[in-house]
């Protein structure tokens, strides 16, 4: 009752081979190089590792695309977005707009001025936490947090390099 096929002998499908699946001695294959998309139909699709003891990936119709790591859940899709377990990185910004895309805010650090910012959506400083050390003596320079933008913000912490300056509060 088994169809037996030794390594690199391709199951071909199509009149030109487009969809192949063989196994080399190291990896088993599929291949699709035909037109069109591959597809998958299932009410519930999972990935599992060689042993069968661990989720990799799941996705269930109607419901949440599920990634794991090591057999843990890391990241499902909602009715809502999305649900991350433990940290969530970005190499340079990361923005978070509404449902048109058309208001937000963006988070950046900048590792060059050590900076951490919030943006609002036109480009305007919301919140900004830096720590700037110019010239690399240790002893830094700059805000070390700033509310607003311009003269209309809060600073506290030190405003110049001499460290000086403390509290500023302005308005327009």
């Amino acid at each position: 009752g088994n169809l037996n096929l030794g390594d690199n002998v391709r199951a071909r499908f199509g009149l030109d081979s487009d969809l192949q699946i063989y196994h080399d001695g190291n990896h088993s294959v599929i291949t699709d190089q035909g037109t069109g998309a591959l597809i998958l139909r299932s009410n519930e699709t999972v990935i599992k590792n060689a042993a069968d003891s661990e989720d990799i990936a799941k996705f269930i119709q109607d419901g949440a695309v599920e990634l794991y790591h090591n057999g843990s859940k890391k990241f499902e899709t909602t009715s809502e977005g999305a649900h991350v377990t433990g940290a969530l990185s970005a190499t340079t910004s990361m923005t978070v707009q509404n449902g048109s895309g058309t208001e937000g805010v963006q988070l950046r650090y900048n590792e060059n001025g050590g900076e951490v910012a919030l943006y609002g959506t036109s480009g305007n400083t919301k919140l900004l936490i830096d720590y700037l050390d110019s010239d690399n003596d240790g002893n830094g320079q700059g805000r070390i947090l700033n509310l607003g933008a311009g003269s209309t913000g809060v600073q506290i912490g030190i405003a110049n390099a001499s460290n000086t300056g403390g509290i500023t509060f302005t308005t327009g």
